[in-house]
């Protein structure tokens, strides 16, 4: 990312990264979260994640690959064994606070996937319980699955292992049937599946995915759930990359608007984030952007190119365009007009 700021920590549609993950992963009905950070995360203090009061935090002090990172989440659970290479620790404060937590299952997120959907996770979940799986993945098939691990199948078309693209041979990088970085598994399983990995590749890490093929060779159920849209687990690496992700994130949140009876005029043209609210009736013309904890009444009429941050707007009222109006209450049926500025 270019930036001193961790890049989970990158804001999308007014949330950060991470925000928006833990928020989905409790709409899927995941009520408590190990969250796995670095120690610069871990250097600001427990006080910087106080927002997350269903997460324990773990220190990862030593990178080394996704299998490493799922491995740090041990100090978190109990009743799990400690796979020999992982080097982690509860984040100072939560030692001895009651918060280690006993996890029959467990699914695995990526940090950097915001747009990832709370309801395509609870599928995913109640598919591998159908399925009586030991393991799954979950799947995507991508137009472009350049960067993207590959999900290989057997010629019965059940799993077989899921290959990096930078150790896949050229036949493998012609699947598009991609890895969305979301794990399912039997927590004893995973840990001891995550003990059996070892480093063998060409960057020296431990995968996560390789616990997937190891659960195959010890006859393990392992199963492959595709979601209903890809674009829901787009991962973000770049600034580029954050702004696509942003970009689906406010459509969904404009759509969901519109479906509970807001009309927005040219609503490609808008920009809304995560905690905007706007009442049945109301009218938002093209170019608007609602930012911060904006609320807007019943039957309000907001112009072409209105900035909006923090505005409480009562019912019935109208903004003329052009203005911006930051942290203000609006009164119902007030009239604010064109090209206003009240900040």
């Amino acid at each position: 990312m270019k930036s001193d700021l961790p890049k989970v920590l990158h804001r999308a549609a007014g949330l950060p990264m991470l925000d928006w993950v833990v928020r989905s992963l409790k709409a899927a009905g995941v009520d408590h979260q190990v969250v796995v950070i670095s120690p610069a995360m871990a250097a600001a203090g427990r006080d910087e994640w106080r927002r997350f009061p269903s997460a324990v935090f773990c220190v990862q002090n030593s990178a080394r690959g996704t299998g490493d990172a799922a491995a740090s989440a041990w100090p978190a659970l109990k009743g799990v064994n400690k796979p020999g290479f992982a080097d982690a620790e509860l984040l100072e404060g939560e030692a001895g606070s009651g918060h280690q937590l006993h996890a029959d299952e467990v699914i695995i997120c990526a940090g950097d996937t915001p747009a990832i959907s709370g309801a395509g996770l609870a599928r995913f979940v109640a598919h591998c319980r159908e399925q009586s799986a030991d393991l799954g993945v979950l799947a995507m098939r991508v137009p472009d699955p350049k960067g993207y691990g590959r999900i290989v199948t057997s010629s019965q078309g059940t799993f077989a292992a899921i290959v990096e693209e930078r150790d896949a041979s050229p036949e493998q990088r012609q699947i598009n049937v991609c890895n969305s970085g979301v794990i399912f598994a039997k927590a004893a399983v995973l840990f001891r599946m995550l003990g059996d990995l070892r480093p063998e590749n060409s960057q020296g890490e431990y995968y996560l995915t390789d616990c997937l093929g190891l659960a195959v060779k010890s006859g393990l159920r392992v199963c492959v759930h595709e979601c209903l849209e890809w674009r829901d687990f787009l991962g973000v690496n770049d600034r580029s990359q954050l702004a696509a992700v942003e970009r689906v994130l406010v459509r969904r949140l404009i759509e969901d608007m519109m479906r509970s009876g807001v009309t927005f005029h040219n609503p490609d043209s808008c920009h809304v984030e995560a905690d905007c609210k706007v009442g049945p009736d109301s009218e938002i013309g093209q170019g608007v952007s609602m930012e911060g904890r904006t609320l807007v009444g019943r039957g309000c009429k907001i112009g072409p190119n209105v900035t909006l941050d923090d505005v409480e707007v009562g019912d019935g009222a109208v903004i003329g365009a052009g203005s911006v109006v930051r942290h203000y209450v609006v009164n119902p049926g007030e009239y604010i007009p064109p090209l206003s500025v009240i900040q």
